[in-house]
């Protein structure tokens, strides 16, 4: 999965254009993902700071918007705790109004599972993720690639809750999924830098999505496979190794090298360099998870310095 998913699109594409032809088309794209700052003379957010309002609004859609909206502007507020009231209380309304197949559901109870993951609340975190999980599950059946998206953040969870062994399937089911996806995307989106076509908005954003999440799979999977292996698998160089600098590489292609899912893979990393220094043991395997520790943190420095043809 992480030999090839170093995600050729970049030289690929630019292999189409020539260099001021391809400087356009980044400058577009980054005008295109830029985010809008929010006006204080917009219409009012029944979701930001009165969440009974939300019964006001017709069920579904417009109420899972409102309650993202709502949760975005309390993140940028640093509000952690106000946006997750707001995601539990759509997760109710929804829930009430659409039963337990709603497809929206799993959305929110991904995105509540996304705040306690970063916040290292790993039970919490893994309750959320199997609720989307098997609510996906049951709206799409489970040999799906919705399915198996869902079970990207449930793997992680497992891995985070100390169960590789159940987390590794899940992970590497989703990053065959990811890898095969961003082949599709590659292909069209070169197709149509030869007809001389500027990518569109839905298919960068969707280039970035899978960028991220195949970064996450990859490097999670490798992480499960060093909790699950013996010091062999820690040496240089390595499969696993390997698969955990690809993963990272994919993520600071596309994110800040600050963004919190880098920082969030980084200190799933070091838990397991602890982890290794107070269980006893090997101390060669201690010696090598410390020094890929430092190999990755040098991975992440280095991405600081790169320029990133998709990042606002």
């Amino acid at each position: 999965m992480a030999s090839s998913m170093r995600w050729r699109l970049l030289p690929t594409a630019q292999q189409g254009l020539s260099r001021p032809a391809f400087r356009r088309v980044q400058l577009k794209q980054r005008r295109v993902l830029q985010p809008v700052a929010a006006s204080r003379s917009s219409a009012f957010d029944p979701f930001a700071d009165a969440l009974p309002e939300v019964n006001k609004l017709p069920p579904g859609t417009q109420q899972i918007q409102a309650a993202f909206k709502a949760v975005q502007t309390k993140l940028q507020r640093g509000d952690e705790e106000g946006a997750k009231k707001v995601l539990q209380s759509a997760i109710q309304i929804v829930g009430e109004d659409f039963g337990e197949k709603a497809t929206l559901l799993g959305i929110l109870h991904t995105q509540l599972y996304q705040l306690y993951f970063k916040e290292g609340h790993y039970q919490k975190a893994l309750e959320q993720a199997q609720v989307a999980y098997d609510t996906t599950v049951r709206s799409f059946g489970k040999d799906t690639e919705e399915v198996q998206l869902y079970g990207l953040r449930l793997g992680m969870a497992l891995l985070a809750s100390g169960s590789p062994q159940a987390a590794l399937p899940h992970l590497m089911s989703a990053g065959a999924m990811l890898e095969r996806r961003a082949k599709e995307v590659q292909e069209a989106l070169q197709q149509g830098v030869m007809r001389g076509l500027q990518p569109a908005e839905g298919d960068m954003r969707a280039m970035i999505h899978m960028l991220v999440a195949s970064g996450e799979a990859t490097f999670y999977a490798a992480l499960c496979m060093l909790h699950l292996a013996n010091s062999d698998a820690v040496g240089k160089p390595s499969q696993v190794q390997q698969m955990l600098l690809t993963g990272l590489e994919n993520l600071a292609l596309v994110l800040d090298p600050k963004d919190p899912v880098i920082s969030t893979a980084l200190r799933e990393h070091w838990r397991l360099v602890e982890d290794s220094v107070t269980g006893g043991g090997d101390y060669e395997l201690k010696k090598r998870l410390a020094e890929q520790h430092q190999l990755l943190m040098q991975k992440v420095y280095e991405a600081a310095s790169e320029a990133k043809p998709f990042l606002p």
